[in-house]
């Protein structure tokens, strides 16, 4: 039986807000390929426009955050991107956070990125990579990790809105140790709940509405129509995940 793997509201805000499908079956799927598309380049007015909206935003992130960022750049409802050098105005300021593979350092790094930067944005991301997962990751243990230092910085800056993103997953191919990021995950959004965009749950969903599973036939896993290399996002992928994190991000703001 599948395990909470995606909830309906989850589903809908997928198919309605990222592909204007109506309806979700989470069918367990093998993937197949999808041709890419690219969507106009934003005008000014256009990411002006949308990221006054959501005022500033700290994006800490690697790797998949980077397909993210390149889809924020390439729709045509986009928010404005930044660099980490960039003053502080509206839209997103975007930060590489610490090396892939050792969460805690990731944490604690964020943590000096708020110290440093940080408390100027309305809201501050933080997402943790696929490759900061192993077979053996004591998912408890970093979870308290993590939980601690959100409890730390939410004290700190009670004013900033801290959102926390789902880990990537592999594709169905390459995705031997999906169960780990999805058990972590799953702490995510029971936890924090509307404050979590669930990037895993957004991969793991083909636009027809179909939900990919990895080999145990049970855990998610990135779907093909979004999969670029078994773990990294193309650009249909890219700019469907920045579309629904765009929605996310302005009703986000107006909490």
């Amino acid at each position: 039986m599948i395990r909470k793997l995606i909830t309906a509201a989850t589903c809908a805000l997928v198919l309605a807000s990222v592909m204007g499908v109506a309806g979700c079956t989470p069918a367990i799927v093998e993937p197949t390929p999808a041709q890419s598309s690219q969507a106009p380049i934003p005008t000014p007015s256009q990411t002006t426009s949308d990221s006054a909206a959501v005022g500033s935003i700290l994006f800490a992130h690697n790797s998949v955050g980077q397909n993210i960022i390149d889809g924020m750049n390439a729709i045509d409802d986009g928010l404005f991107v930044g660099a980490c050098d960039t003053p502080f105005g509206v839209g997103i300021r975007e930060c590489t956070l610490g090396f892939n593979g050792d969460p805690t350092a990731k944490l604690a790094a964020f943590e000096r990125m708020m110290r440093d930067i940080g408390a100027e944005s309305q809201i501050a991301i933080f997402k943790l990579c696929y490759a900061d997962f192993q077979a053996d990751t004591d998912i408890d243990g970093l979870f308290e990790k993590y939980a601690a230092t959100f409890r730390t910085l939410a004290q700190a800056y009670p004013d900033v809105i801290f959102v926390h993103m789902t880990a990537p997953l592999y594709a169905y191919d390459a995705s031997w140790n999906n169960w780990v990021q999805h058990s972590f995950n799953e702490k995510l959004r029971a936890n924090y709940g509307d404050l979590v965009f669930d990037l895993a749950a957004l991969e793991a969903l083909g636009s027809s509405g179909t939900l990919t599973v990895s080999r145990d036939g049970v855990t998610p896993a990135l779907a093909a129509q979004w999969s670029l290399d078994g773990s990294h996002l193309n650009p249909a992928g890219s700019q469907a995940i920045a579309r629904a994190l765009a929605e996310f991000l302005k009703k986000t703001s107006t909490r």
